[in-house]
């Protein structure tokens, strides 16, 4: 295993993050890229039972999740995040992850197809969040790594959120039935969520790492950043007691063939 994550991000960004001690957490659905979810909802649908594709469903809608990576450097990774060239890259160490509150560390698998995990070695809930951290091979570059942060559900709110969310989907006619998972589909499942009660609408959840010293581990700034930029950050670096790693040299080698 790797020693260390790495995070790369604006600097209005980074200082939020310091500031307030905390990682924003978001959920994946909430992510640009429309596909972040699919996986995971794909796997759902094949499910026989309706009943587990709305425990899927619930625990996907109450999951929260921030990207980071194993690359401690690329040029892809630096084009990306690049914000005009005045990107910063933090690093913290994985064992550090042990110490915030309620959150897990997964390594994206990639590949377009769903993969073929065995249910005899992994339970409902660790299935659903294996298919949390499946992106297409497209993204494979990334190496990511997805820390992921579930919002637990209090048990005695289960069943009667599951017999809300069926009779609001099948109106008075369903509170003369017995609970008829069949007659759900999962579209509406998706769709009706939040009328359960117990998901309501956050799209995001901050996790504090006020109590892990040092977890900031090194910050280092792009690799065509401005020198005033650069001082900047060293400065900011400086005054919250954070390691400061310099300007990133990927690109040196170029840049001195040039002044030649």
């Amino acid at each position: 295993m790797e020693k260390y994550l790495y995070k790369y991000l604006s600097f209005p960004s980074f200082v939020d993050i310091i500031q307030r001690k905390e990682l924003h957490f978001v959920l994946p659905s909430e992510w640009e890229d429309t596909e972040e979810s699919s996986f995971v909802y794909e796997w759902a649908s094949n499910l026989d039972e309706v009943l587990s594709k709305f425990i899927t469903i619930l625990m996907v809608n109450r999951t929260y999740a921030q990207s980071w990576t194993f690359l401690s450097e690329s040029d892809a990774m630096w084009r990306i995040y690049s914000y005009d060239n005045q990107s910063v890259r933090i690093k913290i160490d994985v064992s550090s992850i042990k110490k915030l509150e309620g959150v897990r560390m997964l390594r994206v698998e990639y590949s377009d197809k769903l993969i073929p995990y065995s249910t005899e070695n992994l339970s409902h809930s660790e299935m659903i969040l294996k298919y949390i951290a499946q992106k297409r091979e497209a993204f494979k570059h990334e190496n990511e790594v997805r820390l992921l942060y579930i919002d637990k559900i209090d048990e005695n709110k289960v069943e009667p959120a599951i017999r809300n969310l069926y009779y609001f989907l099948m109106g008075e006619a369903g509170k003369t039935d017995d609970l008829d998972f069949s007659k759900i589909d999962l579209d509406e499942l998706k769709e009706y969520i939040n009328y359960t009660n117990i998901c309501g609408d956050r799209p995001n959840h901050k996790v504090s790492f006020g109590h892990i010293a040092g977890f900031v581990e090194g910050v280092m700034v792009h690799p065509l950043a401005p020198e005033w930029y650069t001082d900047m950050v060293k400065m900011f670096c400086e005054i919250n007691s954070i390691p400061f790693e310099g300007k990133s040299e990927l690109y040196k080698g170029k840049q001195e063939l040039k002044m030649r």
